[in-house]
């Protein structure tokens, strides 16, 4: 049995009780009814009432008695219970603070006994997966209108002027779009091994490039250090570097794609020349719906989603992301992938 188990606070509680109702009344019948000095020592479980006590001392005796385990069976059980109170109205709040986007308030997992302690974990572990799974459910929605502005616009743009090569090319947007509604449903999921392939990240990037110079974008690229192949997935990758080439153009009016290979890694790096990010929000700005308004305003249709996303694709892919601001101004955001090699 455990020291600090709800069973042994409850046998505690139940001797305590008996022993204290016991030496309540013995101290009350001797002391009220002056039944002479107290013996010496403790009194025994069969020392009171002794058989000469009169009818009222011992009604009086059995009264305290009473009184006195009643008060301890009061005590007790808001004791045992206040635990369960707390539990019950924090699941209560639990659906409301999720609604509003808030985290639920945590109970103290330090407090209580050794069950109520586990409780008290399990149910913020539960509260803390609940919040979670409701964060991902909006940033899924949030992701797909995202992840459409971009061949929506050029959809816009093309229909204008249509030509044969114009709906080829709306064609193949509207397909893009539908895979991308079909990954981004897996988004915050793990990428199935299925799914990867080797992939020429700079014929990837050039194509993106292509893509924006069509919409008369101010984008270049180019290309060092041999072929660039890593592993990945495709939608996955050209989602990151896609929305890594927006923001330089939406913060930055320009896009500047280089990609370089090295030995074991292909480094993919967007170059803008907007204002930068001041560097103390450099890491909180790949947090979901995160905009620095000295920066990035509503105006500009950004949503605080862009970054974070191509930081979820580039841990996804094995990567890893960095920002930096550029020493002659601007933002560059290196997304660096393993290199993929072949099985000899």
């Amino acid at each position: 049995m455990r020291l600090n188990s709800l069973a042994t606070r409850l046998l505690a509680l139940m001797w305590g009780a008996l022993i204290g109702s016991h030496l309540t009344a013995w101290l009350v019948v001797h002391q009220l009814l002056g039944r002479g000095p107290m013996p010496p020592g403790p009194p025994t479980l069969g020392e009171l009432p002794p058989a000469d006590l009169p009818l009222n001392a011992q009604l009086l005796d059995y009264g305290v008695r009473l009184v006195v385990l009643a008060l301890a069976a009061w005590w007790g059980s808001r004791w045992l219970a206040r635990p369960v109170a707390e539990l019950a109205a924090a699941a209560d709040a639990l659906p409301g603070a999720l609604a509003r986007g808030q985290a639920p308030a945590p109970l103290d997992e330090t407090r209580g006994s050794h069950e109520v302690r586990t409780a008290a974990a399990v149910f913020n572990r539960m509260a803390h997966e609940a919040t979670a799974q409701f964060q991902a459910r909006g940033l899924l929605t949030a992701a797909i209108s995202h992840d459409l502005r971009t061949p929506l616009t050029r959809l816009r743009l093309r229909l204008e002027q249509p030509t044969p090569e114009a709906v080829a090319a709306c064609v193949a947007d509207i397909q893009e779009m539908n895979a991308l509604i079909d990954t981004t449903l897996e988004a915050f999921g793990p990428v199935p091994e299925a799914s990867l392939a080797p992939l020429d990240a700079g014929a990837l990037v050039q194509a993106l490039i292509d893509d924006l110079a069509d919409t008369g974008a101010a984008a270049d690229f180019a290309a060092t250090g041999g072929p660039a192949i890593v592993r990945a997935e495709p939608l996955l990758l050209r989602r990151a570097v896609g929305n890594l080439l927006g923001n330089a153009l939406r913060y930055g009016r320009v896009a500047h794609a280089r990609v370089h290979a090295e030995p074991g890694r292909v480094v993919i790096t967007v170059l803008d020349e907007g204002p930068g990010i001041a560097p103390e929000h450099l890491a909180r700005v790949r947090q979901p719906y995160v905009r620095l308004e000295a920066s990035r305003h509503r105006g500009s249709g950004g949503t605080g989603l862009g970054l974070f996303i191509a930081d979820e694709a580039a841990q996804r892919l094995g990567g890893r992301l960095a920002l930096a601001n550029r020493l002659e101004g601007g933002l560059a955001a290196t997304l660096t992938l393993p290199a993929y090699t072949a099985a000899p």
